[in-house]
């Protein structure tokens, strides 16, 4: 696994396809099947990318999480219109915390016709680029 840290300034976090994510011990740690849009130089260090270049396979770690919103709505396709279900909502709050940066991330979630939104207050942020071979044993 590679790790590139201090780079929220040299990616595009708004039309990420999420799998899961957890919240454990002040980091939180979201899986990116493909979306994070990286560049040509950072994008060099991914091995994953979809048809229109963006990059995957890797979770973003958000570290000293002093906050997590995170909504998610699903939507269905009925006789040509879209219609949208309730949300969900959860939200996560640590005051301990001090000296937080706020990132947000957007996208949807692998599986579902759905939007979500995160909004995180976190002290850093890093991208854990996760080898070819590794699926979901990972330990963290």
């Amino acid at each position: 696994m590679e790790v590139i840290t201090d780079c929220w300034g040299k990616v595009g976090t708004g039309e990420l396809l999420f799998g899961q994510h957890i919240m454990n011990e002040g980091t939180l740690r979201v899986y990116v099947y493909h979306g994070l849009d990286v560049g040509s130089e950072l994008g060099k260090r991914f091995y994953r990318h979809n048809e229109a270049g963006y990059a995957g396979h890797c979770l973003l770690a958000f570290h000293g999480v002093r906050k997590f919103n995170f909504y998610a709505s699903e939507y269905s396709e009925e006789n040509g219109e879209t219609v949208w279900h309730e949300p969900v909502i959860s939200t996560y709050n640590d005051e301990a915390q001090i000296g937080a940066s706020t990132f947000w991330i957007g996208g949807s979630l692998c599986g579902f016709l759905s939007f979500v939104e995160m909004e995180i207050e976190a002290k850093t942020f890093e991208i854990q680029i996760l080898d070819e071979g590794v699926l979901s044993r990972r330990r963290v």
